[in-house]
Formats: structure tokens, C-alpha cells, sequence
């Protein structure tokens, strides 16, 4: 298909290195501009599947290193930061 699509750009070699840039952009900026957005309208921004079981990341298994004012904190924040509060706020201590 890559060959077919190469031998119908005209204006010789120059014109191919051009026309295929022109090709990968254009497709690039169909996904980024059309695609993309209407896939992301169509998920929800609470699917996710990385689900934390408190492990401390080693493969030994899940042990609860969690604090017990962890309770309350929203579960589907995959990055394990505290959005709520700065990294200056010390209330917490």
C-alpha cells in the first residue's frame, strides 16, 4: 500500500519527500483535531483501569501502607498525589 501511495505523488523525488510530509501531517491533524476529539467526548472521565490495592509498588504483594486519613480521598486519582492540598501546606503535619 506504501509503495502504491508513493508512486502516485508526482514531481519526481522532491516532490514525493514533500507530498508524503504533507500526507503524515494531514492524517496527523485528523486524528488530533477530529478523531481524538470524539472519542474522548464518548469516555467518561471516571474509567479508568489502574486501580490502587495500597502496595507499595514491589511485587511482593499489597500491603496497606495506607494513613488513616486516607479514607476519604478519591480513589481514581492514578497519580497517588494529593490534588487538594500544595506541597507548601503544612496543615497536614
Amino acid at each position: 500500500m506504501y509503495s502504491w501511495i508513493w508512486s502516485k505523488i508526482p514531481f519526481g523525488l522532491p516532490g514525493k519527500l514533500i507530498g508524503s510530509t504533507v500526507l503524515i501531517l494531514g492524517t496527523g491533524a485528523l486524528l488530533w483535531f477530529v478523531a481524538f476529539p470524539q472519542l474522548s467526548a464518548m469516555m467518561t472521565p471516571t474509567q479508568s483501569t489502574i486501580e490502587d490495592d495500597g502496595g507499595d509498588g514491589s511485587d511482593g504483594g499489597g500491603g496497606d501502607n495506607r494513613d488513616d486519613n486516607d479514607s476519604d480521598r478519591v480513589t481514581d486519582n492514578p497519580s497517588g498525589y494529593d490534588l487538594e492540598s500544595s506541597p507548601t501546606d503544612k496543615s497536614s503535619s
